[in-house]
């Protein structure tokens, strides 16, 4: 039987395995097996565009703009960020649809299935999967979800991605829901494929047997610096924290708060407290996970962020923010603690009380990897759903 032959049109994809972005989307394209074809098409940056053969994937990173010009996608907080950083690179946006246009609607003729990810992705790739009578399925992820709710333009984008596709794929329940009643006449099209993890972040898991009293108590967050992530938060509840001396902050992730963040921690006088520790290899998160204590997401608003489940896998007791996507995996003092978004006293005190009591932090910790284990939230799992909602619609 021949191979199934599935296009994937994203707006970050990696590159090269040093790269992070879009790193989910390229998990899940790993664990196809030999029977399903994936080529994916991606903007190219600065250094690299053209045919890449990553593994068992062939990836086209085409050509928008001349190479110096090609700073839209791939970099922390993806296009949305670029274009705040710099008004001119509006004038980037429509060659790249374009150009994404022509290669999707290209490749489609030879595709059994289009897969796009993101809301506006689906649109450029639903006129070419028109064109050319190949079924769309579209993987919403959170943030094209969440501007829709504050902006009648991005609401018009989802609409005409909703009916463009054949079929609509949401990382998390909430998202189902809140796109539905939204958009009642698409419910039909929506169903949930939950991300996974990789096994690695199990296997840390596994190996963290003891949760003990150590010289520096370790708090970790892995992330974009860019404002919605809420990296100042956690900074201003360290401050809170000094008379417990031996607690460190290391953040992993680049973006363009790094300056403003460097100010606020001078501020506080926590220097020696906070590590950055930069953008690492997506190999690396594991060991540094392993050796933490406490994982810290202090989001605004996510759609089901894949660093959570990798931290719960590795067995991490976690300190999250009360919101969609995350409550749905992080039940408060079951499987992590939760606060209110923009809370400083109760994320700090969330914090203090694992600094002092191992026996929570133990529990928690537990618990979480057991609930990654018990849903079997690995991304082979998820490979295996999104293959049978290719093949029925195909």
């Amino acid at each position: 039987m021949a191979p199934l032959k599935v296009t994937v049109v994203a707006t970050s994809y990696p590159l090269n395995k040093h790269e992070t972005s879009g790193i989910f989307i390229s998990r899940l394209c790993e664990q196809f097996s030999e029977n399903v074809h994936v080529n994916v098409i991606t903007p190219g940056t600065q250094k690299v565009h053209g045919r890449i053969r990553n593994g068992k994937v062939d990836i086209l990173a085409f050509r928008y703009a001349p190479s110096y010009y090609q700073v839209l996608a791939h970099r922390p907080g993806g296009i949305p960020v670029a274009l705040k950083n710099n008004k001119l690179n509006y004038l980037l946006v429509a060659p790249l649809l374009m150009a994404m246009f022509f290669h999707t609607a290209r490749a489609a003729r030879s595709s059994d299935v289009i897969h796009a990810n993101w809301a506006i992705t689906s649109i450029v790739a639903g006129l070419g999967a028109k064109i050319c009578r190949r079924p769309l399925i579209t993987t919403l992820r959170g943030e094209d979800v969440t501007r829709a709710y504050k902006s009648k333009l991005y609401r018009l984008l989802l609409r005409a991605c909703l009916y463009l596709s054949t079929s609509i794929v949401t990382v998390s329940y909430a998202m189902l829901d809140r796109v539905g009643n939204s958009f009642p006449a698409y419910r039909n099209k929506l169903s949930v494929i939950e991300n996974g993890i990789d096994h690695t972040f199990l296997d840390v898991g596994f190996k963290r047997d003891t949760y003990e009293i150590s010289n520096v108590f370790t708090i970790v967050t892995v992330c974009s610096l860019i404002p919605r992530k809420g990296i100042d938060q956690i900074i201003r509840a360290l401050s809170k924290l000094k008379d417990l001396p031996d607690i460190v902050l290391q953040i992993v992730g680049d973006g363009p708060e790094k300056n403003r963040l460097l100010k606020l921690i001078r501020d506080y006088s926590l220097s020696e407290k906070v590590q950055f520790l930069g953008k690492m290899n997506p190999e690396q998160i594991p060991s540094i996970l392993g050796e933490s204590d406490v994982f810290v997401l202090a989001s605004s608003s996510e759609g089901r962020p894949n660093v959570i489940l990798e931290a719960m896998a590795a067995a991490l007791p976690i300190v999250a923010t009360d919101i969609d996507g995350v409550k749905e995996i992080v039940q408060n003092d079951e499987t992590g603690l939760l606060y209110t978004p923009g809370n400083i006293d109760q994320l700090a005190a969330n914090i203090a009380r694992l600094h002092e009591d191992i026996l929570i932090r133990e529990q928690l910790g537990k618990q979480a990897h057991n609930y990654i284990i018990q849903n079997r939230l690995l991304w082979k799992e998820t490979a295996k759903k999104y293959l049978k909602l290719y093949q029925a619609t195909s």
